[in-house]
């Protein structure tokens, strides 16, 4: 998704497209926020902030359902699980799109999820994400490419 040079993050145009569609989560999701986050070479850190539901299109959804009323479109689920591989999708959809029919597949298989439980707990992982390009070169997803 681009390269590590001089401690900064350079997207590709792939990289591109995966920045700006992680910008669009808030956008799909309306109870979601995003954290600090930087996309790597090959993976992604960041934080999402999922607020609770609150009149939101997903309550709307249900009562017109239990009414017997399905003839508007379903909002997004709102797990993380379905964030991550919404994001995932979306990204590979648009390259491809975008002329990038041979690309190599981009993501891992999986994600790794933690639940921040503390003021400095988030701090410390925010640092961590933040600082992630000048320690590319000691990271174990380090390749180089």
């Amino acid at each position: 998704m681009g390269e590590i040079k001089n401690e900064k993050m350079h997207f590709s145009q792939i990289g591109a497209i995966a920045y700006n569609e992680w910008l669009n989560t808030p956008i799909l999701r309306k109870n979601i926020e995003l954290g600090a986050f930087i996309i790597m070479p090959n993976h992604l850190h960041g934080i999402v902030i999922i607020n609770k539901k609150n009149g939101n299109s997903e309550d709307i959804q249900q009562k017109l359902e239990q009414e017997g009323s399905n003839n508007i479109p379903k909002s997004p689920s709102q797990t993380i699980g379905a964030i991550v591989r919404g994001y995932k999708s979306a990204v590979v959809k648009i390259s491809r799109l975008s002329g990038y029919s041979n690309i190599e597949p981009l993501w891992q298989r999986n994600y790794y999820e933690h639940i921040i439980k503390s003021h400095e707990a988030h701090l410390y992982i925010e640092n961590y994400i933040n600082s992630n390009p000048q320690t590319w070169q000691i990271d174990s997803l380090y390749t180089s490419k």
